[in-house]
């Protein structure tokens, strides 16, 4: 509620100098000559005293409004000057446009030519104060983020009227939509059913189809169930064995009873072993099997990657802040589709669309997360993670030690300072010898830092970084990735016999190692088990992506 007058703005006539007495009554007394009657308090004018029956009740008006005897009601006006606040006056000395409305979040007041009219927001929006969007009506908080992570045209719950849904559509944005009378939105089947507006509770069996036409409509509790309506009379129906209502269609469908899920025809023509996500819920997933969707839920604690198709750790309950409020019991659908998209988890911006026109293999630096990275393939965009304790380097698309808290790399002595530019570039810190124009005229590669074996330089488009290995590697000097060694004397870790392979991940955190002999091996650890583990063909594994990546598997070259 906007209370307050804005600073210029005339109000109407206060109550405050109606009252010349301003000596506190003795209300007792004073309420014994009426059975019903409202008086205003004299000391304080957002105070009024409400006599029933002889006895006196005091009581004191909402934040912003202040008594008004001549209406008999608290009204929006200054608690300063003790005036009630006059619409009409709004727009005096104001430039023509709009201004919000002192009363109500949901209206607003436009200004013409010093004239003001008050005008409603479209049903389920509020005003901001520059335009009416999609809110909760009771709080006036505009709810901005209703649609996101919606990619194609999909129904949301209102954030707090369950007669109204929100249609999200990434060509037009959001648009409240209004149930049919006396039905209101169940989030779970998208759909409106029978219910009661103001508790927002479906209707029971018996009262379903009181005046409703004949016709089908949803079970208020099951899937499996749906009711037949004739003459207001409601028939329990029951779908086949393993089919759901379909309120779309009217009819039952192949689909799963206990999260509400026509899955008819989503394998179709697909091959078996496909993993499409649920498109209700992020810690299920629907895999594909003779050309039906079957239903299987991740492990506890975990949700779906898409991109991945497989489950990975994730938190659930972080998916659905606030979604209950308002909304009667039961599963409902989470709000951004339970689907992940590459994005900035603070301001919540998509950036799906940022490889788009990027060649395969390109590396984009995160927006706001420098641990991690986004890896561009066929258009389009996988946030991976860099390695332990390691973050971005954009300008290499390598990732490097440094702190993800941060942001800021590890010291390394791999550079020096050149007096001319007034910065640090590549150099030999015991020679000083300059080499930041080392790559100029060479070949994208990998090359040998002259200043020790655990550093190495990146030459990109002529462009020379100095990086260096992870932690316990060193640059092979013929393969030229890094792999485990000893960084003092060069020295490469024994390979020759099977012990060392298998004994590597002991006390290592769970990922992907490289292997001390062939590039196109890497070891994978996981709880401390030792994986030798094959690059795809003309793939080379990278140590500081911790990943397969394109190259000649004969030259360990990427390309």
């Amino acid at each position: 509620m906007l209370a307050l007058l804005q600073k210029g703005q005339s109000a109407g006539a206060g109550d405050r100098e109606q009252c010349s007495d301003r000596t506190e009554p003795e209300w007792t007394a004073k309420c014994a000559a009426f059975s019903y009657a409202f008086f205003a308090d004299p000391n304080e004018c957002w105070k009024f005293v409400f006599c029933v029956l002889g006895t006196p009740n005091s009581y004191t008006c909402p934040t912003g409004q202040v008594w008004s005897q001549q209406h008999g009601a608290c009204m929006t006006g200054n608690r300063e000057t003790c005036e009630v606040f006059d619409i009409t006056n709004i727009c005096r000395g104001q430039p023509d446009g709009l201004q919000p409305h002192p009363e109500s979040c949901t209206q607003f007041v436009r200004c013409t030519d010093g004239v003001a009219s008050a005008e409603s927001c479209p049903t389920g929006e509020v005003f901001t104060g520059q335009q009416c969007v999609v809110g909760n009506t009771n709080t006036c908080e505009p709810e901005s983020d209703v649609c996101r992570g919606v990619a194609g045209n999909d129904l949301r719950p209102h954030p707090n009227e369950c007669h109204l849904f929100v249609f999200c559509s990434p060509q037009t944005g959001p648009t409240v939509l209004i149930c049919p009378p006396n039905e209101i939105f169940r989030p779970d089947i998208r759909f409106c059913v029978p219910g009661d507006r103001a508790t927002c509770e479906y209707s029971g069996v018996e009262t379903a189809c009181v005046g409703r036409p004949p016709g089908v409509v949803p079970h208020p509790t099951s899937c499996q169930l749906y009711l037949s309506c004739n003459g207001g009379v409601s028939t329990v129906m029951s779908c086949p064995a393993g089919s759901i209502f379909n309120p779309q269609t009217g009819s039952c469908a192949i689909g799963d009873a206990e999260t509400c899920l026509v899955t008819e025809g989503l394998c179709t023509g697909q091959p078996d072993g496909l993993v499409l996500e649920h498109p209700f819920y992020c810690s299920m997933y629907l895999l594909c099997q003779g050309g039906q969707a079957v239903i299987l839920d991740c492990p506890p604690g975990e949700i779906l990657r898409v991109e991945s198709q497989f489950c990975v750790p994730g938190d659930i309950a972080s998916l659905y802040n606030n979604i209950c409020v308002n909304q009667p019991t039961g599963p409902i659908p989470n709000p951004a589709t339970c689907t992940c998209l590459p994005g900035n988890t603070v301001t919540c911006e998509l950036i799906d669309g940022v490889c788009a026109n990027q060649p395969d293999q390109t590396v984009v630096e995160h927006p706001n997360i420098c641990s991690h990275f986004i890896w561009c393939m066929g258009g389009g965009a996988q946030v991976m993670p860099c390695p332990d304790r390691e973050i971005l380097r954009p300008d290499a698309q390598f990732c490097v030690p440094g702190d993800a808290s941060s942001c800021t790399f590890d010291p390394v002595d791999r550079t020096i300072y050149r007096v001319s530019t007034q910065s640090c570039v590549a150099g030999n810190g015991d020679t000083c010898e300059f080499l930041d124009d080392f790559c100029v005229g060479r070949p994208d590669a990998v090359l040998p830092h002259p200043e020790g074996c655990a550093l190495f330089l990146m030459c990109t488009s002529g462009v020379t970084t100095a990086l260096q290995c992870p932690e316990g590697e060193i640059l092979h000097p013929e393969h030229l990735v890094c792999v485990a060694g000893n960084a003092e004397d060069c020295s490469l870790s024994p390979i020759t016999t099977e012990p060392p392979i298998i004994s590597v991940c002991e006390g290592r955190p769970d990922g992907n190692y490289t292997h001390p002999l062939l590039c196109y091996l890497f070891i994978r650890c996981t709880a401390g088990v030792t994986e030798i583990m094959t690059c795809p063909p003309n793939h080379i594994f990278l140590g500081a992506l911790r990943d397969c990546a394109p190259g000649d598997q004969s030259t360990c070259i990427p390309f």
